[in-house]
């Protein structure tokens, strides 16, 4: 498997073939952790530290989770061959594929995760920030999503494919 940056397939954490499944699933435990978050790390007696140290883990969780589906946006497969060996080595991501992780995006990351903001984990962590933490990780989502080569891809693939691909317009407009 090749180690590039635009293979889907190829991350941390990879799991299946079908990163927005998987994150979907992820995000749906990470929910119920959340909801059980202050039971399950607080005790009598004892301060807040626990909390605050596995809120911060819950949120590099959803963070992974939300970068996998990126990957399929401008991604690219690449296929190890030779010239005697018939196809193409790159293929680029499917268009339906990558307009599922843009919603998937839009669902989970750009639409505010309100379930990262319980109140009584956050006012039990600190008395201010958090709501600009989350902010802060939408902000760097969106540079991953909008980097220089990602869209660089797509314009080469709208190129070579026309209509079958997915267009960096299209996924403003999806972004939007």
């Amino acid at each position: 498997m090749a180690n590039n940056s635009f293979y889907p397939s190829s991350q941390t954490e990879c799991v299946g073939d079908d990163p927005i499944k998987a994150s979907t699933y992820g995000l749906s435990k990470l929910k119920i952790v959340a909801a059980n978050l202050v039971d399950w790390t607080t005790k009598a007696g004892e301060d807040y530290a626990d909390l605050e140290e596995l809120y911060g883990e819950l949120i590099s969780a959803w963070t992974r989770y939300c970068g996998h589906v990126i990957g399929n946006i401008g991604g690219v497969y690449e296929l190890r061959r030779n010239t005697d060996e018939a196809g193409v080595s790159y293929i680029h991501t499917p268009n339906e594929d990558q307009q599922a992780a843009m919603a998937f995006l839009v669902d989970h990351v750009f639409t505010t995760p309100e379930w990262l903001l319980q109140e009584e984990i956050i006012n039990n962590i600190g008395p201010d920030g958090t709501a600009d933490k989350i902010r802060s990780l939408q902000i760097s989502q969106l540079n991953r999503l909008l980097t220089k080569s990602r869209l660089e891809r797509m314009i080469d693939n709208e190129a070579i494919n026309g209509g079958k691909a997915y267009s960096v317009s299209r996924m403003m407009e999806q972004l939007r």
